[in-house]
């Protein structure tokens, strides 16, 4: 399909939903009654609730700038490039990278034990097989970097990522800088990903809603922004924690359009496609996490609710739950569709800066409109 007949298509689907909004506008929305409740409505598609994270382990006393976590599994193949990059940094601050064996079975562990023979700020941690949120969190609790970093193991980083990144960090005294990226498609195709350089303060809400990315591998974080906040572990999408809670909460972030990661598709990489190749029940995830994040902000770290997070949460349970519950019954989807809806409503929330696409977005979900939610979802990707 060309881009201007795609575009066309997601023009229509944007007015089809807006006539379908208006043919509800002036109706009441209803909650979700007892017996469509959260718990039974997820137990009824065998999904079960479960808990953001366990235990969360201090952190380590700060004794290097930055520290950068490579959760690693069965990716010999790729980490050469990955750690030439990463160990080979032209910066002059003190740092390490931190690779976590996720209980590979080929040659990785082996691969990382003999580079670490060689570079001494390799830090090499074996586990069990757990899954990316638990490397991650495990890079964080043996971080000494007083900034931590995180890396795919298939891609690879510009020489002077640390440098640039840390030193806009510093400068800013930020809790996050981001970065630009090239994204290096199948036969050696590839594209830039930047945005503009800024200073985001806590109430730059616009600003936040547009650059802060849900992509935590081009990114410099101070670590005590984890001492509360961890990686969740045993579901999909948990980059969320970048959209949901650190857009909330952090104070200062630096947006910079230096290209300075590498991010390489490959046909049997296991770390970008993962979420791709959902199709079980764990799609509910998307609903889980992003309701779940919201309560841990606001009742566990004593945060408001701002526009920003809002927009956000519309965006979560908008174009990305409904493109990542496809291929579910449709009976599930319009239940989480109407859990969704009933959630959105009982926050008393409301922004008068959405735009054209978020205000439908809202109407559809305040409305209980599952037809318009479609169409406004599907057009949201027609137009990106």
């Amino acid at each position: 399909m060309s881009v201007f007949i795609k575009r066309m298509v997601g023009k229509g689907a944007q007015v089809a939903a807006r006539i379908a909004i208006a043919c509800t506008s002036g109706s009441s929305s209803k909650g979700v009654s007892c017996e469509d409740s959260e718990d039974r409505v997820l137990a009824k598609y065998g999904y079960s609730k479960k808990p953001l994270w366990g235990h969360l382990p201090s952190l380590q006393s700060s004794s290097l700038d930055v520290s950068i976590v490579v959760p690693c599994y069965n990716a010999e193949h790729y980490l050469p490039k990955l750690l030439d990059t990463a160990l080979n940094q032209h910066t002059r601050y003190s740092y390490e990278v931190i690779a976590v064996d996720d209980g590979s079975n080929d040659g990785t562990l082996s691969l990382l034990n003999s580079y670490a023979s060689r570079f001494p700020n390799l830090v090499v941690y074996h586990q069990n097989n757990g899954g990316i949120s638990m490397a991650r969190n495990k890079g964080i609790e043996l971080a000494k970097g007083e900034y931590v970093g995180f890396a795919d193991q298939d891609d690879y980083l510009s020489l002077d990522f640390v440098e640039v990144l840390l030193c806009n960090a510093k400068l800013h005294d930020a809790d996050m800088t981001q970065c630009g990226y090239v994204r290096i498609k199948q036969q050696g195709r590839s594209y830039e990903v930047k945005t503009p350089d800024c200073v985001l303060g806590i109430n730059d809400l616009d600003g936040r809603c547009k650059y802060i990315s849900g992509l935590m591998w081009r990114s410099l974080y101070r670590k005590s922004c984890f001492e509360r906040v961890r990686f969740p572990e045993h579901f999909y999408y948990e980059d969320m924690l970048n959209r949901m809670v650190f857009m909330r909460i952090l104070k200062k972030v630096i947006i910079i359009s230096d290209l300075l990661y590498y991010y390489c598709d490959h046909d049997d990489q296991t770390s970008k496609r993962q979420a791709g190749r959902v199709t079980d029940i764990r799609k509910l995830d998307q609903y889980w996490l992003a309701k779940s994040f919201i309560e841990y902000t606001t009742n566990d770290l004593g945060y408001d609710i701002n526009d920003a997070q809002y927009r956000q949460l519309l965006h979560e349970w908008g174009t990305l739950l409904w493109r990542r519950t496809r291929g579910l019954d449709k009976k599930c989807r319009k239940a989480i569709f109407r859990l969704a809806s009933s959630y959105l409503c009982g926050l008393n929330y409301r922004c008068a800066n959405l735009t054209s696409l978020e205000s439908i977005q809202e109407q559809s979900l305040i409305q209980r409109n599952y037809i318009a939610w479609e169409l406004i979802s599907f057009s949201s990707i027609a137009l990106s």
